[in-house]
């Protein structure tokens, strides 16, 4: 029985190692690990900086990806390609912005990342970090030389608002990001907040001259949005702002 366990163990080890070869080649699990010394060995033997594993992955991205500035530098000294594309279309600064590895981010933006890439689904650095609320790759991103398109910017408030995510909307606010920017069907961040009933949000944005009478393209203010949520607290904020 024992004998019979251990081939059982070998052969799945086997497949796993498969697996991950399949997967990873020796530079990008390096690069993942943020093995200096064993990246420059890989190198020096020729191989290619660039290539992408099955997933479109290349080895700047596993590094970003996963926080390795070390890693990330080297790769970027050693001339990675800095805005290639993976299947889904996500960057290595994507990567970096969605997990809120804000070191890789800042340095991939200080050496020229495209801050507007989008992906498959339309979104950039700047979306996805706000979207996981990593507050200080937004702060990196828009501390960027290169402008960041001002559709990106929105996108970023109304995602910040129909989360929640007050700090990030003050943020984008600061850096000049319209407050009353329009998204689907005509909808602003405020009416975003209210929707899902974050106070903080809203009173944020009130702060910031959101205006509390605007209306969506159908029509519904943000009152009647307020009311029918049934949130107090909210309508109460937005009678006091309306007087």
């Amino acid at each position: 029985m024992k004998i019979k366990n251990l081939i059982i163990s070998i052969i799945i080890s086997g497949f796993l190692l498969g697996c991950t070869g399949d997967l990873y080649t020796q530079l990008q699990l390096a690069a993942s690990r943020g093995e200096i010394e064993l990246i420059k060995e890989i190198l020096n033997k020729g191989a290619d900086i660039n290539e992408k594993n099955k997933h479109g992955k290349t080895a700047l991205m596993l590094a970003a990806g996963n926080g390795r500035v070390e890693a990330t530098q080297l790769l970027l000294k050693r001339n990675a390609a800095i805005d290639t594309q993976e299947i889904d279309g996500m960057t290595a600064l994507m990567m970096a912005a969605s997990d809120g590895k804000t070191e890789t981010v800042k340095l991939l933006v200080d050496s020229g990342a495209n801050v507007n890439i989008t992906n498959n689904y339309g979104a950039t650095a700047m979306t996805n970090a706000a979207f996981f609320n990593h507050a200080e790759s937004v702060k990196a991103i828009l501390s960027s030389k290169q402008k960041v398109n001002v559709d990106t910017n929105e996108n970023a408030l109304l995602i910040a608002a129909g989360l929640g995510l007050a700090d990030i909307i003050q943020l984008l606010v600061d850096y000049g990001v319209d407050v009353n920017a329009r998204g689907k069907n005509g909808r602003t961040p405020l009416m975003a907040a209210v929707e899902f009933n974050h106070v903080n949000a809203a009173k944020v944005l009130l702060k910031n001259k959101a205006n509390s009478k605007a209306q969506d393209s159908e029509g519904e203010s943000i009152m009647s949005i307020a009311k029918d949520k049934g949130n107090s607290e909210i309508i109460a904020l937005l009678n006091k702002d309306s007087q």
